[in-house]
């Protein structure tokens, strides 16, 4: 059997001007297998959530943010045009007899709530193959406007709603989603 030697498509995208969605949509119907987000600022991207707005349902390809440095390393190479092999690893955590599951959502969310609705009549099946563990997603912005902080987060911006925008047919202030979270 012939092997393909196809290469695989991996491109290196710049943190900002849309959402991490928008861009990684954008990148696999360009025909990319996999996308590196190269972070804009010098952060712990460990601490940051390459987070769904809610339109990536259709999106097929695995993505990453990484460091600004470390995507410096990337760029410089690449534009040396020389092959080379970057492998990424994609795992999930397996305990001694159970794979742990996070689910990380938010109740603004009408898809994820829509998901533990229908999951809630499987997960008896996988009892004791599969720790279940549901998350609620919040964010920082200690920098947003006093109004802003005041409407849409707690502790002084500390804990704010994830992807809130108000609009006039859904003004419902983050704090309230917060709340409901917590509920």
């Amino acid at each position: 059997m012939a092997q393909d030697t196809t290469p695989t498509k991996i491109l290196l995208l710049d943190r900002g001007e849309c959402s991490f969605v928008t861009k990684v949509r954008n990148a696999q119907r360009a025909g990319a297998s996999l996308v590196v987000v190269i972070d804009s600022k010098v952060e712990n991207v460990t601490n940051v959530i390459m987070g769904d707005d809610g339109t990536g349902s259709g999106i097929r390809i695995p993505s990453m943010l990484i460091g600004k440095s470390d995507g410096q390393i990337l760029k410089d190479f690449a534009k040396l045009k020389q092959g080379a092999t970057l492998s990424a690893e994609f795992t999930v955590k397996v305990s001694e007899d159970a794979a742990d599951v996070e689910f990380w959502y938010s109740s603004n969310n009408p898809r994820a709530l829509d998901f533990l609705k229908e999951f809630d009549q499987y997960a008896h099946k996988l009892d004791g193959y599969v720790k279940f563990t549901p998350r609620f997603v919040t964010w920082a912005c200690p920098s947003c406007e006093k109004n802003f902080i005041e409407e849409e987060c707690f502790s002084d911006g500390k804990y704010c709603a994830p992807n809130h925008v108000r609009t006039e047919f859904m003004n419902i202030e983050g704090k309230n989603i917060l709340m409901e979270d917590l509920r």
